[in-house]
């Protein structure tokens, strides 16, 4: 669905009068494409800043934080005081629970966002957009305003399963579109479904078993990366092709009984959250099809590697997805997370 978002929305009675009401009247951090259209949504339009600016104290109502996810920490330390970080809402991708928890924001509102917005403020509904958090009722109603549906989730539960979700097709399909030399989402789909369905048999039992452990949103300890990969880069600085070769190769190998152990504490991990691989594998695939001529932004998901697929990484050796970034031409960012 496309609506036109003009510059100055003339309120209306109902909901729209409510998000034109000066309690409802949002700030925006980010004045990118995304922040800029959700400044436009609101009656006047929300007050933007930039990840640089410090927004008055006395400021009320919710602040959409609509910058990249490496602003964040800006955000949170000069850009708000510490009595307005509970009014954050985050629309931001990618896996932030460990940093919200970090800084005791784990229960901030937090949105789903499935829109897409141009220069000239058309904007796509996906039809898939959440939210939760005590801020949800604005956001829907701000949304709904601008043409966006919105559905609002009762339960933290229920949220962070639709948020493994997203992550896993942020981290997917733009990889899988960068291996295969920018192929569009439906492409991959309609081509590539085994590869689709590897990287979910591969991925999801991680995010389910990171939901699953008790005290998974306490502040974490430093990322530590998996032996496997850095054992595998000393034994090959010789022979750069050498990895690649193996890679290839880890489809055919048969999975040693350690492996099938894990697979099934994992899988009972992904039931417990919730988390089917089939249903998550037809999400998908369903969404993917709905955009079917998308490409997705690979400077994108490498600006955002640390937040996407090196969580994975820093989880769990996972050669499927070692050999799909290598394929996408990625070894040096598994080179730098390695390091970390």
């Amino acid at each position: 669905m496309r609506y036109q978002l003009p510059r100055h929305i003339t309120a209306a009675a109902g909901g729209a009068a409510a998000v034109a009401d000066s309690r409802h009247a949002a700030a925006v951090i980010g004045p990118g494409r995304v922040g800029r259209t959700l400044s436009r949504m609101s009656v006047p339009p929300s007050p933007l800043y930039g990840r640089g600016s410090v927004l008055p104290q006395q400021l009320q109502g919710p602040i959409w934080v609509c910058t990249t996810n490496n602003a964040l920490e800006d955000v949170v330390q000069r850009c708000v005081a510490p009595s307005q970080r509970q009014q954050l809402v985050f629309v931001q991708n990618g896996m932030l629970l460990p940093w919200l928890a970090t800084h005791g924001l784990q229960h901030n509102t937090q949105v789903l966002l499935y829109m897409s917005a141009t220069e000239d403020g058309k904007v796509t509904d996906g039809g898939r957009t959440v939210v939760c958090g005590s801020q949800s009722s604005h956001v829907v109603q701000l949304l709904q305003h601008g043409g966006v549906s919105c559905k609002q989730l009762g339960s933290w539960q229920e949220y962070h399963r639709a948020m493994v979700v997203k992550l896993l097709w942020s981290c997917i399909f733009w990889l899988l579109s960068a291996g295969l030399g920018g192929a569009t989402v439906g492409n991959v789909v309609q081509q590539h479904a085994g590869a689709v369905e590897a990287l979910v048999s591969e991925l999801l039992p991680i995010a389910a078993e990171y939901l699953a452990a008790p005290g998974s949103a306490a502040v974490p300890t430093a990322v530590q990366q998996p032996q496997g990969w850095l054992q595998r880069q000393d034994q090959q600085q010789q022979d750069p092709d050498k990895q690649l070769r193996q890679s290839q190769q880890v489809q055919h190998e048969p999975s040693s009984p350690a492996s099938n152990r894990r697979s099934s504490s994992t899988g009972r991990s992904s039931q417990l959250c919730g988390l089917d691989q089939a249903s998550v594998t037809q999400q998908l695939v369903e969404y993917s099809l709905a955009i079917a001529a998308a490409v997705p932004s690979a400077d994108m998901a490498r600006r955002e590697f640390t937040w996407r697929n090196g969580w994975f990484l820093g989880r769990r050796v996972t050669p499927q997805h070692e050999h799909w970034l290598l394929r996408a031409g990625c070894q040096d960012l598994l080179l730098q997370h390695a390091r970390c």
